[in-house]
Parts: C-alpha cells; structure tokens; sequence
C-alpha cells in the first residue's frame, strides 16, 4: 500500500471513529448509519480488495474506483478527490484520473470528472473540464469538446495557469483536426507550442513541449507537408526520449511510421511501428496500440504481406471494440473485409463487410461494401442475397450527389454484377436484360467495364439468351 492510499485510509477511518463518537454523544450530529455504512464499505475497498494480476486491467485499480463512489455517495468530495488523484504505483506512479484514460477506460474516467465537476475546486474543475474534452474527443462528440476545452481557457486564464491554458489551446486543435478544420488545427497547436516553451524555458517542464509537436507533425502529415511533419516528430522523439517518456515515444513513433507509410518508405515504416507496437503495449496505453497495428497493417498491405496485414487488424479491431473507438473500428472492420476478398475467403469476408455497414455513413463507401458484400455472397453462391445486395447498390448510385460519371460507373457496375448472378443461375434471359441496362449507362468514362459487359453479352447470346 503506498503512502497515497495510506493517507486516504486513515482519513476515512478517522471519520468512521469521530461520527460512531459523535453520534454516541448525540444522534442528530453523528454519523448516520446511511453513511456510516458507505464509509465502512469505502475504507474495506481500500484496504481488502485484491487487485488483478493482469497487467493494465481495470481490475488492478477497482478498489480505488468503488472506494470513490462510496464516498461520492455521503459528499465527501475531499476524500473522493483524493482518491482521484492518487498515484498507481504499478504503473510509475500516475495520477488514477489520468492512468483511466491511458489504458482506455474512457467510460470509467467520465464518471469521475463528471462526480467531481464544480464540487471540489476551482483548479480541479479545469483538470475535469480539460479531461472531459479529450474524452469527447476520442468518443467522436467533437462539438461538444470544443465547448469543453473553450471552457477549460477561460478558467485558465481567471486562474492564471499558463500551463493549463496551452493544454486546452492543444485540445481544441484536436478537436477541429477530428473535424477536417486543418488551418484551425494548426493554429491551435501553434499556440500550443509557444506557450509550452515558455513554460517549459522557466519551469523545466517538457512533456507539453513534446505533445504539441506530435501533433504538429501530425496534421502536417495529413495536409501532406511532409518534411516539416518529420522535423516535428523527430523532435517529439527527442523530447520523449529526454524524458524518458515512453508513452509518448510510442505516440511519436506510430506517428513517425505513419509519415513514412504515406511516403512509399515501407521498411522505415514498417520498424517504426514495430517498436511503436511494443512501447504501447508495455505501457498499457491501449489506444496508442489500436492505432499502431493499424498503421502497422496498412503497411503489410502496401507490401502485399496480406496474412500478416490481416493479423495486425484483427488485434486493432480487438482493442478498438474494447475502447468502443468507432474509427478504429471502421478502419479494421472495412480492411479485414477487404483482404479476406483478396483471399477468397469470402464467408469472412462476408462477416466483416456486413459489420462495416453499421460503421460507413459515406455513400461511395457504402456502395463499395455493397458491392463487396453482394460478390461474396454470388462466389459462394448465396444468389438471393447477392441479387438483394446489388440492387441496393443500384438504387444507392442512383440516390447520389452531383458527381455523375461515379454515379454512372457503381450503378453500371450493380447492373453489370446483376446480370452475373443471373446467367450463374442459368436464367440467362434476365441476366442479358441487365447488361442491356448496364450498356445503356455506356460512357468513355467507363470503357473497361463496357468491355466486359459486351463479352458478357456476347456470351449470353450464345447461349441462346436475347430479348427478342
């Protein structure tokens, strides 16, 4: 038991013993037995509890967690901050808050800031506020980051926490990444950076310093500035290693490995992320794990190692759907589904292009699962769904936006798919019908898939099929 828990044990158990006194004394000032039994249970999930031996589990840090909503349950919001901020000694010490976040129990953490939110302090609600806009960051409800970490500045500022203030600045620069708001975003991060230098020049405090420029790096990636991304991230390593920060090391190198990925430099990528993989999984930090196996696969499959792309996504999706991360999980989700198509090994790819339909909301991707989906379903000879996917395909190109030759190009290829399924069926008659329709659409824009309806066409025609 380290001295943290120590002290919050005793503070408990001294109020457990003055309320039994004070209510001896008097009932109406003592303790009542409501409490004095929310109390009880608090100090024996402190003391008694026997934490998991699996490594980053929340089962490691569960008495704290109940012991906290004990005492959230009498008001007791100085002991339950306490608890709060205790330090986990088995994992180097870091604050419970924060160490909830870095092993992705995102719902368990909410619950705490949501408890302790305008209840302890002023310096505490900025800790709450700051958190909670990460959370919803990574939960995707980005509007309501914004008004967060916005939040989080202004009390920054009536506090006079220089420090505080550039968190939030970085926060809301990942808030409008996640929206597609580059030039924001950078600007964000800029003032992130400037202040954390500041702060770090009087206070020698780095691991700001090192946050900003990860993500500087990253979004000049995204907006594919490349040389200025890896100055940036290279210094984001440098500051880490420093600090012998391997969290953030980790984070650096997956968005180095990603760098190079986009870059054609596949066997750079391919180390980095790696021992990117590694460093996230030696520190529990299961979000930067997620996102490095999938980087780590998308590798693979720029290299054509598809079984070893497929290993890295399904330990993604793993810990995506353990994270209820939604963008990890369309990531692997439609990348699995892709590569087991590849490999003819369509009942998978079947079960994960179907999963990917509750995850795609774009109508061109969409169109593209639809397609995948009613292929599957034709190559293992499943014709009514494989018909039903592709006319759902169809009517999908046709509800479309403005952009006419791709409408054209998925609603021909339904048409075309059609008329496949058809002629496998041996009802050649319908199956020459939609490639009439299919050759109707006919425009320069999509000369190979016109090729390959004439000789289906012509195919049929020998066997007998025509609409005369």
């Amino acid at each position: 038991m380290n001295e943290g828990t120590q002290a919050i044990l005793e503070r408990v158990s001294r109020i457990i013993r003055q309320g039994m006194m004070d209510t001896q004394a008097d009932p109406l000032l003592g303790l009542q037995p409501r409490q004095l039994a929310e109390y009880r249970a608090a100090r024996n999930w402190l003391s008694r509890y026997r934490r998991s031996q699996v490594a980053n589990d929340i089962g490691q840090v569960r008495g704290y967690l109940e012991a906290f909503f004990h005492l959230c349950n009498v008001a007791d919001w100085e002991s339950a901050y306490r608890v709060a901020i205790v330090p986990i000694k088995l994992a180097g010490d870091e604050e419970l808050h924060r160490l909830l976040f870095v092993w992705g129990y995102y719902r368990e953490q909410k619950k705490l800031y949501d408890a302790l939110l305008h209840s302890v302090s002023s310096e505490m609600d900025l800790i709450c506020l700051s958190g909670l806009g990460s959370l919803c960051d990574v939960l995707e409800d980005y509007p309501q980051a914004i008004i967060f970490h916005n939040q989080a500045l202004v009390l920054a500022r009536q506090l006079g926490s220089v420090a505080a203030q550039g968190t939030a600045l970085g926060g809301l620069g990942n808030a409008y990444l996640s929206l597609g708001e580059y030039g924001r975003s950078i600007d964000y991060y800029q003032q992130h950076l400037k202040i954390a230098r500041a702060v770090a020049e009087a206070e020698n405090e780095w691991a700001s310093v090192g946050i900003a420029l990860g993500n500087l790096g990253n979004v000049h990636r995204i907006v594919e500035e490349y040389e200025l991304a890896h100055c940036y991230l290279r210094e984001r390593l440098t500051v880490a290693q420093k600090l012998k920060d391997a969290k953030g090391e980790g984070d650096g190198l997956c968005n180095l490995g990603s760098l190079y990925w986009v870059q054609g430099k596949l066997a750079e990528a391919e180390s980095v992320l790696g021992r990117a993989v590694e460093m996230a999984q030696g520190e529990g930090h299961r979000l930067g794990a997620c996102r490095a196996y999938g980087n780590l696969g998308l590798v693979y499959v720029e290299g054509g190692s598809l079984g070893r792309a497929i290993e890295c996504f399904e330990q993604s999706l793993g810990l995506a759907s353990e994270l209820e991360d939604r963008e990890g999980q369309r990531v692997a989700i439609v990348q699995l589904g892709r590569l087991c198509q590849q490999l003819n090994d369509y009942e998978r790819a079947f079960f994960y292009q179907r999963e990917a339909l509750g995850f795609v909301e774009d109508a061109v991707e969409r169109a593209a699962l639809l397609l995948n989906l009613g292929t599957s379903c034709r190559e293992m000879g499943r014709w009514d769904e494989a018909i039903s996917f592709y006319q759902e395909l169809v009517t999908t190109a046709i509800l479309m936006g403005e952009d006419v030759s791709e409408k054209r190009l998925l609603q021909m290829m339904g048409l075309y798919c059609l008329a496949l399924v058809y002629q496998r069926k041996g009802d050649f008659r319908v199956a020459f019908w939609y490639c009439r329709r299919a050759l109707d659409l006919s425009d320069e824009s999509v000369a190979p898939l016109i090729d390959r309806c004439l000789a289906l066409q012509a195919l049929l025609k020998e066997l007998g099929a025509s609409l005369e």
